[in-house]
């Protein structure tokens, strides 16, 4: 796989922040598990990763999840959400000022009252 350089540098804190946010649903899988037992080591092994370059995308895990509905699946791996979430963190301050006010995120708003006021006003 090319290896790609970014202009920008990823501090080892925000690295730190997305595993903390990463960990709050997934701490008790077994991937999440191992992950943890050398915390310190791998992440600052995934902050040099990504900074210079050499940070490669790992395999998904498919599986069929038959409630609600039947579907197929592909989970990343625990690194990769990491990885996701220092992306989402870097991207949502500069996405959130195009988005329309009106616009909501369950993941912030967990009141629905707010959203039955605008309707109402």
């Amino acid at each position: 796989m090319k290896k790609v350089k970014s202009k920008w540098r990823i501090s080892f804190n925000s690295i730190v922040m997305a595993y903390i946010e990463c960990r709050k649903h997934k701490r008790k899988t077994p991937e999440a598990m191992k992950f943890e037992l050398n915390m310190i080591s791998n992440l600052y092994k995934l902050y040099e990763q990504i900074n210079d370059g050499s940070y490669v995308i790992g395999s998904s895990k498919c599986f069929i999840v038959v409630r609600p509905n039947c579907r197929e699946v592909f989970a990343a791996s625990f690194i990769d959400r990491i990885v996701h979430h220092v992306i989402t963190m870097r991207l949502e301050p500069l996405l959130d000022r195009y988005f329309i006010s009106n616009v909501f995120n369950p993941e912030r708003i967990k009141v629905p009252y707010v959203v039955v006021r605008i309707c109402i006003e």
